[in-house]
């Protein structure tokens, strides 16, 4: 038998779940050309120019130049 106390103990647990699903479920899906726009939009890329992922050289997303400068 669950007692309220072991009720209340989860509610926490439980309201971050459903915050959680529901920030998943208002993410554009990977597969979506709206996704790929937002994640070029964290980068401070020139227009025009082509980057290539050398891991070492490529550029920040602006969320670390923001944490790092």
């Amino acid at each position: 038998m669950t007692s309220r106390r072991f009720f209340l103990r989860r509610m926490p647990a439980a309201a971050a779940w459903a915050a959680f699903a529901q920030r998943l479920q208002a993410a554009p899906s990977p597969a979506s050309e709206q996704f790929w726009l937002m994640v070029k939009a964290q980068f401070p890329l020139q227009p025009g120019l082509i980057y290539l992922n050398a891991a070492n050289v490529c550029p920040a997303s602006r969320l670390v130049l923001d944490r790092h400068l």
